[in-house]
């Protein structure tokens, strides 16, 4: 396949790339040109070649057409983006994002949406609750650290959703129904309303579902299909020319069937308890099930699937003070409500089928900004309240092979101060920040310089506490068929203040009308948070910081047919938050996810945008990444005791300064996680009229990434390369009041997996002889086969 690989980079690089789906314009009624691309990548509407930032827009339309499954799939259209599925994942740029299980962990990538910050880590399996956004106008991706005007969970860059506003004076509506393989059924509807003159009404609603696509044997049912159903309502009232306010309310529910669940990819030595040795592959093999790279099946007893409830309002007032000043006062309030069940023995025994987690979150936000001209200088200058509180619920157990799986209890490995066996965490985030950016324009507009600053002031606390659970006890308390309930320790509490101080410096010149270069340097710094893991003390986490600096160049060629941007950047963080695995080396099944800091990393690389209107019919887009990561030091566990070692052995000789006197691997010189080194996307757009009043319409995209690390310095867990193409043919008149397609998803039937990671309860025990083998298991991804559909989309 590398034949094909390099001709497709080939491509990426000589077919003229972007992202955006311009609209076009007429130069003299003569030649076709790209629009003006308007962003607000810095709180306020501008160019996007006159932004001193990499950049990359995609267009409602260009989403469309893509017929994508969710936003979380913008990494096929916005090169340099990804997005890690994973155990408390999310999106990553330039190779940097959070992957955290912690509830009072915040992610390196921000997402913005309307204004409004989405500071709660939405750690579910499901995914977080955006992903089944509407009605969108477009989505801005800002690489590198915007700390300035995003705040202090924006150290790798800022994923802004923009959706539609309300329309004064029309009466607009449309509607989209689609159906495609595996029951993919999506419904969707948008109306505009005016009430009056000066206000509008809008409303969004729609209902997304697919069937499982991963086989439970065990109970002939399919897992991993899921229903996503929501609304959004939008009021905009502009009582007089200088002011507007603009309200947002929305309800999302999503409900799956074990989106997030594994399958085993290689056998392991399993788990010995006093019952015997209990290997998954095994006891899934009397179902048929085989281990593989590309297993859709297994066999589980427990309960699998996650249910989220998100609720949201938001209000923003803007307010012109006359003199080129206008005040903003944006409020945001959100809450998010989550239950999930996720068996974790990949086995149909009572091993470990008990995995149940409720998670209760609150968010609420306040931001007022002052922005404005005054002569030649641009200014932002503002302040921002944030407050959190993230409620966890958790309770795991199990036979663990030392109990028969006929007893009335079960048992538990539960950490913290726990009588038996509810483990709960209370965190609260509060955070609060003043901030200011102004842009001097010299030399008749022709040369510009930025230069902002933010203080942050952040404060994270956890209580860890716990419950009784019937019929449950821990391990060291089980007494033949019955428990006995140890006394009650004190509730664990731990707090952490930091202050920060961020900032941006940018200078811009403009060369010819139109060609810009640029240079910046930044700063970026994502608060603390408190860790903590099973059968150790909560600890704390520091901040994580970021310095970048970054030049470019953005310009529009060939009578604005071309529109092109580069950048070259270099970054390095400090006190990186990354997580790890603690296994305990005698017991595989006391097994967390942590969050700790790694020494540092480092990041560079370059970007390119491109969009080329070819002809006025066709349009050729993409987009090309490359983004080495590295790892400067991160200490993780030793895993050179077994037959397939995840590290080199013999290289469990590192102490790190956080924890003296522990031999660990250093995984410094390994890319980071989920940090492809190349990806690119090459994409067009083809429409010309038919039959007299018609349009008919076509579109490829094709997205490629390279191969990527899911657990840290381990060889086992690298994901190949892989690439997606998709497809979409459309026809309908050409005053767009209807439109039928067909569209096709990774057209290729491309398998890829979202993840590998070790197997729980399948390693045997560490240095043992002869030495154990440890098992991996893959996550699948419900992309990973061909999707093909038709559509129909109505306007009125």
């Amino acid at each position: 396949m590398n034949h094909k690989r390099y001709l497709l980079a080939l491509l990426s690089t000589t077919s003229l790339l972007g992202v955006a789906s311009p609209a076009l314009t007429q130069a003299g009624g003569e030649t076709t040109a790209v629009e003006e691309l308007i962003v607000t990548a810095q709180r306020r509407e501008q160019s996007l070649l006159d932004v001193p930032l990499s950049v990359a827009v995609v267009g409602g339309d260009t989403l469309r057409d893509a017929n994508l499954a969710s936003v979380t799939e913008l990494t096929q259209l916005a090169a340099g983006l990804t997005y890690n599925t994973n155990f408390g994942g999310g999106f990553l740029i330039r190779g940097v994002g959070t992957q955290s299980v912690l509830i009072s962990s915040e992610q390196s990538v921000s997402i913005v949406i309307d204004d409004i910050v989405q500071g709660l880590p939405e750690i579910s399996f499901a995914g977080p609750s955006y992903q089944a956004l509407t009605d969108i106008e477009r989505v801005e991706v800002l690489r590198g650290p915007q700390g300035t005007l995003f705040g202090k969970n924006s150290s790798a860059g800022v994923v802004q959703i923009i959706t539609k506003k309300p329309s004064l004076g029309e009466y607009l509506g449309d509607a989209t129904v689609s159906y495609a393989t595996d029951n993919e059924m999506r419904v969707g509807a948008n109306v505009n309303i005016p009430l009056g003159e000066t206000a509008a009404f809008r409303l969004s609603g729609f209902v997304n579902r697919r069937d499982g696509f991963v086989e439970n044997r065990f109970t002939g049912k399919d897992l991993s299909g899921y229903t996503m159903r929501g609304w959004r309502a939008k009021l905009l009232w502009k009582p007089t020319d200088r002011a507007e306010l603009y309200l947002v309310g929305a309800h999302i529910e999503n409900e799956d069937s074990g989106n997030g669940i594994w399958t085993l990819r290689s056998c392991g030595s399993g788990f010995s308890g006093t019952q015997g040795v209990i290997v998954p592959c095994n006891e899934v093999a009397k179902y048929g099930v085989t281990a593989g790279p590309k297993n859709l099946a297994g066999a589980w007893d427990g309960p699998t699937g996650v249910k989220t409830v998100n609720d949201s309002v938001s209000g923003r007032l803007t307010y012109d003070l006359g003199g080129g000043a206008v005040l903003k006062a944006i409020t945001g309030y959100y809450e998010i409500d989550t239950n999930e069940d996720l068996e974790v023995d990949s086995s149909p025994r009572r091993i470990l089928s008990t995995n149940v987690t409720q998670l209760r979150q609150r968010q609420f936000s306040q931001e007022l900004r002052l922005e404005g001209t005054y002569g030649n200088l641009d200014y932002t200058v503002g302040g921002f309240y944030y407050k959190s509180r993230n409620l966890t619920i958790g309770l795991q157990a199990g036979t663990f092979a030392l109990i028969p799986d006929s007893s009335p209890i079960s048992l538990t490995t539960a950490f913290g101060p726990v009588r038996c066996c509810i483990s709960a965490q209370d965190s609260t985030t509060e955070s609060l920040a003043a901030f200011s950016q102004g842009t001097l324009r010299l030399l008749d507009d022709r040369l510009s310089i930025t230069g902002g600053i933010r203080y942050t002031d952040d404060k994270v606390s956890l209580d860890s506490i716990a419950y009784d659970a019937g019929n449950v006890c821990q391990v060291a308390f089980a007494l033949g068929g019955a428990c006995k309930v140890p006394g009650m320790n004190e509730v664990a509490t731990r707090s952490k203040s930091v202050d920060d101080v961020s900032g941006r410096v940018s200078v811009q010149y403009e060369v010819v009308p139109d060609v810009n270069v640029y240079a910046t340097y930044s700063t970026g710094y994502k608060g603390p948070l408190i860790s903590y893991a099973r059968g150790q003390p909560l600890f704390e986490v520091d901040a994580e910081t970021v310095t970048n600096y970054e030049v470019g160049l953005k310009g529009a060629f060939f009578d604005r047919r071309l529109v092109a941007t580069v950048a070259l950047f270099r970054s390095r963080y400090s006190n990186f938050q990354g997580q790890t695995t603690v296994v305990d080396p005698n017991n595989p099944a006391v097994r967390s996810l942590i969050t700790t800091n790694a020494g540092g990393l480092k990041t560079k690389g370059l970007e390119a945008d491109v969009v080329f209107q070819a002809t006025p019919e066709l349009t050729l887009r993409g987009a090309y990444a490359y983004v080495p990561t590295e790892y400067i030091d991160f200490a993780i566990q030793c895993n050179d005791r077994y037959a397939n070692p995840a590290t080199v052995p013999g290289q469990c000789t590192y102490i790190s300064p956080r924890a003296p006197g522990v031999l660990q691997f250093n995984a410094g010189g390994y890319p980071l996680v989920f940090a492809p080194k190349h990806t690119f996307n090459v994409g067009l757009n083809y429409e010309r009229p038919v039959l007299g009043e018609y349009l008919f319409g076509a579109s490829l995209t094709y997205n490629w990434r390279d191969e990527t690390y899911t657990g840290a310095a381990d060889p086992n867990s690298i994901v190949p390369s892989y690439g997606l193409l998709g497809a979409n043919v459309s026809f309908g008149p050409d005053d767009g009041r209807w439109r039928v397609s067909g569209f096709a998803r990774n057209l290729l039937d491309e398998y890829f997996v979202t993840g590998i990671f070790k197997t729980p309860l399948d390693a045997g025990t560490a240095g043992s002889t002869p030495l154990s083998t440890v098992g991996y298991s893959n996550i699948p991804s419900i992309e990973s086969s061909r999707t093909v559909g038709v559509k129909l989309e109505v306007n009125f």
